[in-house]
């Protein structure tokens, strides 16, 4: 058991301070006493025919002086021992907190080589599509080469893909960068919450469809809020694309509806490979995945981002899932975000 009850009050520095102060404190009262002891043996030996006048009285003095000298020397021993146990303390509380700051320092260098091999991969894999697809096309310029309408549409197409995931992936390091400074910005507007889940939804069919996947969705119209536009359809789009990857080309089903507690719910639910319950906390912070980076593409920032997002709205994101069985995610808003929310302090 540690020899101090409030811990948190007591730094190395505050322990040794103590120490030193409690050592001081005694040695000068173990010099008074030796001092007394001393003074007496000296006037005795000064004054020897007052020794023999006064024998019994200075024999009971000197007596005194001496025991008194032996119980504060006992005295001194238990607090100098005292003053070892707080130095072994305070000792021990300096290579705790030594090796919990090491124990970090290597978490953050970990996180940071792990997300500097994730952005090198993902990044990269982006760029080269869109560096061979350019290069075809300045090929046959050169050439002179005739280009089909559908040909030049399908390519111009797949630019603006792999365009789009650049951007999605720069504006996921920005905003890890803004939480790691503790603060994200939200701007709340008025809009429909319906229409924009109607128009990601279609975007998203269409691309699902072509697939081979199927989509289901039911949108209460007509459900107005005071939310972060942007923001609502940065989460509403990383859920949707987490069907996209781990749906496993089976149903997915998208909902809205106000709740009957106050506020709204969205639900993504997909039939998919489906989550752990082990897993289910973990895939929420910095850089985490159902399944191996190796087989999914991301950053593994989409959810992490997303509660953040939910959040700073005063809201919460779940997730119910089991293995093989898909995967339902639920986001519960308000309806209006309190203006004072506009800045948060991100977890």
């Amino acid at each position: 058991m540690s020899l101090l009850t409030k811990r948190e009050e007591y730094t190395p520095e505050k322990l040794f301070q103590r120490i030193i102060v409690r050592m001081v404190l005694w040695q000068f009262i173990a010099a008074f006493l030796i001092a007394s002891v001393l003074f007496t043996r000296i006037n005795l030996l000064l004054d020897p025919a007052r020794w023999v006048d006064q024998m019994e009285t200075t024999r009971q003095t000197l007596m005194s002086t001496i025991a008194l000298a032996l119980i504060f020397g006992t005295l001194l021993a238990i607090y100098s021992r005292r003053c070892l146990l707080l130095l072994s303390e305070s000792y021990r509380l300096a290579l705790q907190s030594y090796r919990d700051q090491t124990r970090e320092l290597k978490d953050v260098v970990k996180i940071r080589e792990e997300f500097i091999s994730i952005a090198s991969h993902e990044l990269r894999t982006p760029v080269t599509s869109v560096q061979l697809q350019t290069q075809a096309l300045m090929r046959m310029i050169e050439q002179n080469q005739s280009i089909e309408p559908m040909a030049l549409k399908l390519l111009l197409s797949n630019l603006k893909k792999q365009i789009a995931r650049l951007n999605a992936l720069i504006d996921d390091m920005l905003d890890i960068r803004r939480l790691s400074n503790g603060k994200l910005h939200l701007s709340p507007n008025d809009f429909n919450l319906s229409e924009l889940l109607n128009v990601l939804t279609t975007d998203f069919s269409e691309t699902y469809r072509a697939m081979g996947g199927e989509t289901h969705t039911q949108i209460e119209s007509g459900i107005m809020v005071h939310l972060d536009f942007a923001r609502i359809e940065q989460v509403i789009s990383s859920l949707l694309s987490n069907a996209l990857k781990y749906g496993n080309r089976k149903l997915v089903e998208v909902g809205l509806n106000r709740s009957p507690f106050g506020g709204l719910e969205i639900t993504v639910e997909d039939h998919g490979i489906g989550i752990s319950t082990s897993d289910q906390t973990r895939i929420f912070d910095r850089f985490e995945r159902a399944i191996s980076a190796t087989q999914i593409s991301g950053f593994g920032l989409g959810l992490y981002i997303s509660r953040q997002i939910v959040q700073a709205h005063r809201g919460e994101i779940l997730v119910m899932s089991s293995p093989g069985n898909g995967s339902t995610f639920l986001v519960r808003l308000p309806l209006i975000m309190a203006e004072e929310d506009v800045f948060f302090q991100a977890a």
